[in-house]
């Protein structure tokens, strides 16, 4: 019987001893997994920065060609009416002026 026991209480520890390893090797693949799932995380990111920069700069450079586009535009304005273009920059400038002073 103490045989019986003995080869029992064997087998147990190495169901445990098994069990232990199982676990280690699960939680190996668990942090395999997470760092996996955060470097696919990190290059979504950064994919998803790279589109809005992308897109900003896009914008940006829509913004600078209508901006420009605009000034040629009012410089052509200023030049071919002088006259009339001094006359609004004069009553602007009373207008502000009057608004600054309250």
């Amino acid at each position: 019987m103490a045989v019986n026991t003995r080869s029992k209480t064997e087998a147990i520890q190495e169901q445990i001893s098994d069990v232990t390893d199982e676990v280690a090797a699960l939680a190996a693949m668990m942090k395999d997994l997470a760092a996996s799932t955060g470097e696919d995380l990190k290059g979504a990111a950064g994919e998803k920065l790279a589109e809005i920069a992308r897109r900003s700069q896009v914008l940006a450079d829509r913004a600078k060609a209508k901006t420009k586009s605009e000034i040629a535009t009012l410089e052509q304005a200023i030049t071919d009416k002088p006259l009339q273009s001094a006359l609004i920059a004069l009553i602007a400038g009373l207008v502000l002026g009057a608004l600054l002073r309250r």
